[in-house]
């Protein structure tokens, strides 16, 4: 199991004793609901993406759609754990990190992305006729 990635500047990061984490506040019924549906208006709105692009043969169009999975995925779970992705950030694994910073080099331009075999030319009309 992964540790979980996070910054500090508290007194830890200092060189002072680390102090007892502050425990966790349980999100309230009704602000966990209200996460719930903004996620789900994420996935329509990924579902949107994906179908205007599916006939787009672009890497990074592609990416981008992994991105959005991604993070409604990570999101999701965050949620299930009682966090507030909103207002706090996602909480993500070393790995998961790594992921993302994938994703958006490919998007962005870190270096050249391989484009699909572009599609086969119909005939021409030389030779007819």
């Amino acid at each position: 199991m992964s540790k979980v990635a996070q910054t500090t500047s508290g007194p830890e990061s200092q060189g002072q004793a680390a102090a007892a984490p502050a425990p966790v506040k349980m999100l309230e019924p009704s602000r966990k609901m209200e996460l719930s549906h903004v996620l789900n208006r994420m996935s329509s709105v990924a579902a949107v993406f994906q179908v205007r692009t599916d006939s787009i043969a672009n890497r990074r169009f592609a990416a981008f759609r992994e991105l959005m999975d991604f993070y409604i995925g990570t999101a999701t779970s965050n949620l299930n754990v009682g966090h507030d992705y909103l207002f706090h950030g996602l909480n993500m694994t070393d790995e998961q990190r790594a992921e993302v910073e994938k994703l958006v080099a490919t998007i962005f331009g870190g270096g050249e992305v391989a484009e699909p075999a572009a599609p086969p030319q119909p005939p021409s009309a030389k030779g007819k006729g």
